[in-house]
Protein backbone atom coordinates (compact mmCIF):
# COMPACT_ATOMS: atom_id res chain seq x y z
CA UNK A 1 0.00 0.00 0.00
CA UNK A 2 2.88 2.58 1.04
CA UNK A 3 3.84 2.12 -2.60
CA UNK A 4 0.53 3.18 -4.31
CA UNK A 5 0.94 6.09 -1.55
CA UNK A 6 4.56 7.21 -3.10
CA UNK A 7 2.93 6.19 -6.96
CA UNK A 8 0.20 8.61 -6.56
CA UNK A 9 2.41 11.69 -4.46
CA UNK A 10 5.34 11.55 -7.48
CA UNK A 11 2.56 11.36 -9.71
CA UNK A 12 1.16 14.93 -8.93
CA UNK A 13 4.50 16.28 -8.33
CA UNK A 14 5.50 15.12 -11.84
CA UNK A 15 1.91 16.85 -13.01
CA UNK A 16 3.03 19.83 -11.35
CA UNK A 17 6.58 20.08 -12.94
CA UNK A 18 5.00 19.12 -16.31
CA UNK A 19 2.26 22.07 -16.05
CA UNK A 20 4.28 24.49 -14.81
CA UNK A 21 6.70 23.94 -17.98
CA UNK A 22 3.28 23.87 -20.51
CA UNK A 23 2.50 27.44 -18.16
CA UNK A 24 6.07 29.08 -18.83
CA UNK A 25 6.26 28.24 -22.46
CA UNK A 26 2.37 29.26 -23.03
CA UNK A 27 1.55 32.16 -20.02
CA UNK A 28 4.38 33.48 -18.79
CA UNK A 29 7.97 32.86 -17.84
CA UNK A 30 7.73 33.64 -14.17
CA UNK A 31 5.89 30.11 -13.83
CA UNK A 32 8.84 28.29 -14.57
CA UNK A 33 9.90 29.48 -10.70
CA UNK A 34 7.45 26.96 -9.50
CA UNK A 35 9.52 24.94 -11.58
CA UNK A 36 12.57 25.08 -10.20
CA UNK A 37 11.22 25.48 -6.71
CA UNK A 38 9.98 21.74 -7.01
CA UNK A 39 13.62 20.77 -8.19
CA UNK A 40 15.36 22.39 -5.31
CA UNK A 41 13.31 20.73 -2.78
CA UNK A 42 13.60 17.32 -4.39
CA UNK A 43 17.43 17.98 -4.18
CA UNK A 44 17.33 18.37 -0.31
CA UNK A 45 15.01 15.15 0.04
CA UNK A 46 17.81 13.42 -1.51
CA UNK A 47 20.17 15.17 0.73
CA UNK A 48 18.36 15.00 3.64
CA UNK A 49 16.03 11.95 3.26
CA UNK A 50 13.01 14.26 3.96
CA UNK A 51 10.60 15.48 1.28
CA UNK A 52 9.11 18.29 2.32
CA UNK A 53 6.68 18.64 -0.64
CA UNK A 54 5.87 14.95 0.23
CA UNK A 55 5.20 15.90 3.89
CA UNK A 56 2.84 18.72 2.77
CA UNK A 57 0.91 16.32 0.18
CA UNK A 58 0.95 13.79 3.37
CA UNK A 59 -1.85 16.43 4.93
CA UNK A 60 -4.11 15.30 2.34
CA UNK A 61 -4.57 12.04 3.94
CA UNK A 62 -4.89 9.02 1.67
CA UNK A 63 -7.25 6.77 3.00
CA UNK A 64 -5.41 3.03 3.01
CA UNK A 65 -8.51 1.34 2.75
CA UNK A 66 -11.14 3.43 0.66
CA UNK A 67 -14.74 2.29 0.63
CA UNK A 68 -16.20 -0.07 -1.71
Amino acid sequence: MEDKVLRVRDGITGAAVLGSVVLGFKINALWFLLTGLIGALLVLSAGFGVCFLYSFLGQCRMRKNPPQ
